[in-house]
């Protein structure tokens, strides 16, 4: 038993101790926490963009009815109706060019434009509207209610805003 024993004494002092595995290191992360932090990102990135872009075409549209407010405030000043509808009709141009593109908008005038504005409104253009953009625009001394068109055309920008936001 002598040989048993000695090598069981020997074996054991062979024999390390219990130790536990090394612990997992946090870094370099799993190729999936690479995955979902890249998409995480990315729809981040998304999300920014889009609300960068809504906020730009809030502004837009924001600035365009407060010119749209200087035009009636100059015209309340000299009482030019052909300068007003001059300048409104530009003002709906430029506004139009903004959100569509010029290629769909710029070649548009007279019937063809207001039916274009009609289009993008969720209600109808009132008559005296329609006739004042067609043709006021086009000739002097056009005879129209200047304040019935500039409360149409805050309506306009309104839904226009809303339609775009959409």
């Amino acid at each position: 038993m002598n040989d048993t024993e000695s090598l069981v004494n020997e074996f054991a002092l062979q024999m390390r101790g219990l130790h536990l595995p090394e612990p997992v290191s946090f870094w370099p992360p799993a190729p999936g926490w690479w995955f979902s932090g890249i998409i995480i990102t990315l729809l981040f990135a998304l999300l920014c963009l889009v609300l960068i872009r809504r906020c730009s075409r809030n502004q837009q549209t924001g600035g365009a009815t407060v010119e749209l407010n200087l035009c009636l405030r100059e015209w309340r000043s000299d009482f030019d109706t052909d300068a007003y509808l001059g300048r409104v009709n530009v003002l709906l141009k430029r506004v139009a060019i903004e959100h569509h593109g010029r290629s769909c908008v710029a070649r548009l005038y007279g019937s063809a434009w207001v039916d274009w504005l009609d289009s993008k409104s969720a209600d109808p253009l009132s008559g005296v509207l329609r006739e004042a953009l067609a043709d006021g625009c086009y000739q002097a001394g056009y005879p129209v209610e200047v304040e019935e068109i500039h409360r149409e055309i805050q309506l306009w920008f309104r839904q226009f805003e809303e339609q775009s936001v959409a």
